[in-house]
């Protein structure tokens, strides 16, 4: 069969062996999350801003591509998080047989004594022996072999002396071991580690569900955006042999005359005021549905001032719990920045406890709700999402 021919019929049973299923390490799955997350974050930052003003051909391209995009965020974070829950199983199952496995003190030592009765015996036998070796110069070489032989055993039993004493000091470092052990087992630590890893990847699996709700909703609110849409109305155009109206100077111009009037929208409360959550499907995305938020605003141009305060369901560094004894994260922001576009804000936000910073982006909708996304912070203990608040009701009822 002549090269090519082999070649050819190697190529043929390509498709034909099984697919070899590619195992990222654990550092490369975690590598290929966060570069799907940022590509994810850095494709379309404003789509939320552009729901109800874009064009709904190009916003439905938009929101299936930042879709198809968190699709494949979530699906590389549950293959690291498996790593990790695995990683930690492992780490658990070595402790276990290394704690199981501990030198068997006592046998080594009865071994050493055995040992040692040995060499007393013919360290005695060898005195013996000297004693009864007689005296002269024809027994010097003799004298010289035994008691070299004398001073080997003696090395020997020091040496036998300093491994039992090893012995003892490996025996107690065993027990406060197993003491400790006792106390405050490692396995129930490795136990809590692990049981957080897999809370966080049952988690990320439940919330791919929630963020296609999410752009799904988006899909059918840039469709009802279209049909609640007023067409514009068509300037009338004068019949071709009418004169134009000159404008009476000896009247005074109504705003309705005036360009600049005409020119300046009305101008309504803004950000200005509080809001609450309330808790609907489709309401929230991120770490866990909000326990409770509030935001208030206060606005002087386009510059805002305000308060924003959280309790999302996580695990905490502050000691904060729930009701129900689960940990509750609090969160307590000072929010400063300004509107950069008519019903869109970005703000910076700082936190006295824990100390860290971030920002937030505030979609202003018609009906007076805010759209809260947390893109950044410089600690994890504050999560990334986003939430919808309502308009607080207000006090005096009207």
């Amino acid at each position: 069969m002549s090269l090519l021919r082999k070649l050819a019929f190697v190529l043929a049973l390509v498709p034909l062996l099984p697919a070899q299923v590619f195992k990222p390490t654990l550092g490369i799955a975690e590598q290929q999350y966060r570069e799907a997350q940022e590509a994810w974050l850095r494709e379309d930052p404003n789509l939320a801003a552009d729901l109800l003003t874009g064009n709904p051909a190009e916003m439905h391209k938009r929101i299936r591509r930042i879709a198809s995009l968190r699709d494949d965020v979530m699906d590389k974070k549950v293959v690291y998080l498996d790593l990790v829950v695995k990683r930690f199983g492992e780490i658990r199952g070595r402790i276990e047989g290394a704690a199981q496995t501990q030198l068997p003190v006592g046998d080594l030592k009865k071994e050493l004594q055995d040992e040692q009765s040995r060499l007393l015996e013919d360290q005695e036998r060898i005195e013996s022996l000297i004693q009864d070796l007689p005296q002269g110069d024809d027994y010097a070489l003799v004298m010289r072999e035994l008691t070299a032989e004398k001073d080997e055993l003696v090395k020997l039993q020091n040496a036998i002396a300093m491994r039992m004493r090893s012995l003892d000091q490996i025996d107690k470092n065993q027990e406060a071991s197993r003491e400790v052990e006792a106390k405050d087992p490692l396995a129930k630590k490795l136990d809590a580690i692990t049981a957080m890893w897999t809370e966080e990847r049952d988690k990320a699996k439940a919330q791919r569900s929630k963020w296609a709700d999410l752009y799904a909703a988006m899909d059918s609110e840039v469709d009802r955006g279209k049909s609640r849409a007023q067409p514009a109305k068509k300037p009338a155009v004068p019949p071709a042999n009418s004169q134009p109206v000159k404008p009476d100077k000896s009247k005074p111009a109504t705003p309705a005359q005036t360009p600049q009037a005409r020119s300046i929208p009305a101008q309504g409360p803004g950000f200005q005021g509080s809001w609450l959550y309330q808790s609907s499907p489709g309401a929230w995305t991120g770490f866990g549905e909000p326990v409770q938020v509030s935001l208030s605003l206060r606005q002087s141009g386009t510059r805002l001032e305000g308060e924003y305060r959280a309790r999302i369901p996580g695990r905490n560094i502050l000691g904060q719990s729930g009701a129900d004894g689960s940990d509750i994260r609090k969160l307590d922001l000072a929010l400063t920045g300004d509107e950069t576009a008519p019903g869109l804000a970005k703000v910076s936000w700082v936190s006295q406890m824990p100390p860290s910073k971030g920002e937030m982006l505030l979609h202003l909708g018609g009906d007076r709700r805010v759209l809260v996304e947390r893109i950044a912070a410089g600690d994890t203990y504050f999560p990334r999402g986003m939430e919808i608040l309502l308009p607080a009701p207000n006090p005096s009822g009207r």
